[in-house]
């Protein structure tokens, strides 16, 4: 219902040809509730156990619902259509591909969140993506033995177990089952989510380290390190939010909006109201790391961070000492509330 209705309101707006005609997704709202008489539009699960198709398909509905739903994005809900355009084309969409999984990821975890105009604004127009294959990137052989590798850590599976228990009190997963998918994304802050049994990692901030002019003055060794350091990093808090899915069997839910089965302590106070992803960072790290900042202005103590992923990478017991790493760090409130790893950019945001 949602999706036709979407599209039907698009197209008659397209005959205009204007594509600076604004679309309001309030009014898209009303048109909505004239459908039902229950007006029952209210957010919808995607079961955890559905095909990869199925997920595609059934995913379109549930966005257009989290959207209407969401308090945040109903405060400045009116885009041109230019801008929603690929959103448009996405919902027509009916022949299933991985990248098109891969996109109703983003759209499905962003249109949750509690961002503003220009944060939905650049999900909109940048959230398409593709695939790479190992002949499409050159480290992309490194990035699967890392991934290999975290996943027989002890104290990674642990760490993640732990970490959604505390917020869902229930968290049996089988990490054998864990996937990484890379691909590229237009969406520049983006490096990765969660998906089905599947963490996508967007591979521009790997390229970036290893080939970016910023850190030209670095030796290839010091650039390997960061380079592991911030993938481990990533792969703790995408690992979690793939975890709670799978035990809350919706891959529609969200931490920071889930309520909790079970009175526990949380990790941190809970006024703080941060996703698990980054709850997860902390209690690994002390800290949300701006690895690649720190590491351009000379700041970071590079072979502190060598030893944790070498001790870490060996399985051996690990404790981030983020005072001596002098690594800066991201505030957390200037961090969106979603299942999508989306570093803050200005250099304003760490302290």
């Amino acid at each position: 219902m949602a999706v036709s209705k979407f599209v039907e309101l698009f197209e008659e707006k397209l005959k205009k040809n204007n594509m600076g005609e604004t679309f309001s997704f309030n009014d898209y709202l009303n048109e909505l509730n004239t459908l039902t008489p229950t007006k029952d539009i209210s957010k919808l699960g995607l079961a955890y156990d559905l095909t990869d198709e199925e997920i595609f398909d059934y995913s379109k509905e549930c966005i257009l619902r989290n959207l209407i739903n969401n308090t945040d994005f109903k405060k400045e809900s009116k885009f041109s259509l230019e801008i929603i355009f690929k959103v448009y084309e996405f919902m027509k969409k009916t022949t299933y591909s991985p990248d098109l999984l891969a996109e109703s990821f983003i759209l499905l975890h962003s249109s949750k969140c509690n961002g503003k105009w220009h944060n939905f604004k650049a999900f909109f127009e940048h959230f398409d993506c593709h695939i790479v294959k190992r002949e499409d990137f050159e480290y992309y052989d490194e990035l699967k033995s890392l991934f290999e590798s975290i996943l027989k850590i002890d104290y990674f599976k642990s760490t993640v177990i732990d970490s959604v228990k505390n917020l869902y009190a229930k968290a049996d997963f089988n990490f054998s089952h864990l996937e990484l998918v890379m691909l590229n994304c237009g969406l520049e802050s983006l490096l990765g989510f969660a998906g089905k049994n599947k963490i996508y990692v967007n591979v521009q901030q790997f390229l970036h380290i290893k080939k970016n002019r910023r850190f030209k003055w670095f030796l290839d060794e010091e650039k390997n390190i960061v380079f592991n350091l911030e993938f481990i990093r990533l792969i703790f808090h995408e690992t979690v939010h793939v975890v709670l899915r799978s035990n809350t069997k919706d891959l529609n839910s969200s931490s920071p909006f889930l309520d909790k089965k079970k009175p526990q302590q949380p990790i941190i106070s809970e006024k703080d109201l941060l996703e698990l992803g980054l709850k997860t960072e902390i209690k690994v790290f002390h800290g949300l790391l701006n690895l690649l900042d720190s590491f351009e202005t000379g700041e970071l103590n590079v072979p502190l961070c060598a030893q944790f992923v070498e001790d870490f990478l060996a399985n051996k017991q690990v404790d981030f000492n983020l005072e001596k790493s002098q690594c800066k760090t991201f505030r957390e409130l200037d961090f969106l509330k979603m299942a999508l790893d989306y570093r803050p950019r200005e250099s304003k945001r760490f302290f």
